[in-house]
């Protein structure tokens, strides 16, 4: 699943990372992320010996604490990360009757973007019209956006998945996993009855734009489609490894254009940016033959003074001239000195490998062993790599002869 850059501020939203516990929670609206959130501050209160026993009010829970960061390049591979998700039905229903339903800020927000009257109160249906009408759900209001943009699926892992539908029961089993006694008290802080409303509220239509509109919630998270399970959670239980090298990719330029200046620069004034500037201008395909041949002679003498993010810039920026270069060798190089840095873009290097099998560069042996380097990528890379050889039969899909039921 590949997904565009999430805005800056989607950041800043479902991110809080703890750094005296190397601990990230992905917060995501009306799935009990006042519940989380309020344990965290009490939790690194208590750590820090300060007092810790009233219950945080709502605006320091929702607005940016200082003990917590919400930039995703704290988190590095030893982080325990963790979430929270719910049933797609039962969330859109509260976020309505909660935010659409109840006057407030955010009712007149939605109103307003949708060019209605300031005294209308759209029906569920209707609600959901109107957001279907959305040529793109990830830049909507985070309590109507998809989960999985939420916590970021498939831009950070690992992440440990909890679901709200049993979290009463399983909050102990989460503390344990964080070695973290955290003081969760589970409570409706903003409590609609969602999960006792849904024969009230879904009809035909309802159920079929839910279905469409937050699918990948259903299938990435495992919730069934029938709404008589609403209440249940999955009885799978996920701990997601795996990250989109390419989806992490555009995060982390996210990331990066927050912390230099606007890279939308005209071209006479190329010259007079620093190396990270014009590196994102060639990421994004500004920068002329002349301009990169600078770049390329400038990088070396740069390298001390980059940051950590800088230094990951340049490096698959080298990688991807190598390729382009078809200096295989070079990028596979890049990469390898770029994954002690980031090892989640392993893909990257995966990809190059394949290109080396298409161009006959790079026999079996080489390829396995490359496979066996990367933990919980390895399954999946050596038959891939094997398959692309002719070394290996392709593993029949679901349903289809052959195939394990």
């Amino acid at each position: 699943m590949i997904r565009g850059t999430p805005h800056p501020f989607m950041i800043a939203q479902c991110v809080c990372y703890a750094g005296a516990r190397d601990t990230a929670y992905l917060s995501n609206a009306k799935a009990g992320c006042s519940t989380v959130r309020a344990a965290m501050i009490k939790g690194l209160r208590r750590d820090a010996g300060l007092d810790h026993e009233a219950r945080p009010g709502s605006k320091e829970i929702h607005g940016r604490q200082p003990i917590w960061s919400t930039d995703l390049h704290s988190i590095g591979p030893a982080s325990k990360v963790f979430t929270v998700v719910r049933n797609p039905y039962t969330r859109i229903l509260s976020a309505y009757l909660d935010k659409i339903a109840r006057r407030n800020a955010l009712r007149f927000q939605f109103l307003i973007s949708h060019r209605m009257p300031l005294d209308a109160q759209p029906s569920f249906v209707e609600f959901l019209r109107l957001l279907g009408e959305k040529p793109d759900l990830e830049v909507v209001d985070q309590h109507h956006r998809p989960q999985v943009e939420n916590v970021h699926l498939g831009r950070i892992a690992p992440v440990r998945v909890q679901y709200l539908e049993n979290f009463s029961d399983t909050a102990g089993d989460l503390c344990a996993w964080l070695d973290w006694d955290l003081p969760i008290e589970v409570r409706a802080t903003h409590g609609t009855d969602a999960s006792g409303r849904l024969a009230q509220f879904y009809d035909d239509e309802a159920l079929e734009i839910v279905a469409r509109l937050y699918a990948d919630d259903f299938e990435a998270f495992g919730y069934s489609l029938a709404l008589e399970d609403a209440g249940t959670a999955p009885s799978v239980h996920l701990d997601i490894d795996r990250v989109d090298p390419h989806a992490r990719w555009q995060f982390d330029m996210a990331l990066l254009k927050r912390r230099t200046s606007d890279a939308d620069v005209a071209r006479d004034d190329v010259q007079a940016k620093g190396p990270v500037d014009r590196m994102l201008l060639a990421e994004a395909g500004r920068l002329n033959e002349r301009g990169l041949a600078d770049l390329d002679a400038e990088l070396p003498i740069a390298w001390p003074s980059l940051s950590g993010s800088g230094r990951m810039l340049a490096l698959l920026y080298q990688a991807r001239r190598a390729e382009e270069a078809e200096d295989l060798e070079a990028a596979i190089d890049a990469l390898n000195k770029l994954l002690t840095m980031c090892p989640y873009l392993v893909g990257q290097r995966f990809r190059l490998a394949k290109h080396q099998i298409v161009l006959g560069r790079l026999e079996a042996a080489r390829a396995q062993r490359f496979a066996l380097q990367h933990g919980s990528w390895q399954t999946d890379l050596v038959r891939e790599l094997m398959i692309l050889l002719g070394e290996a039969e392709p593993v029949p899909a679901q349903g289809q002869a052959g195939a394990p039921t």
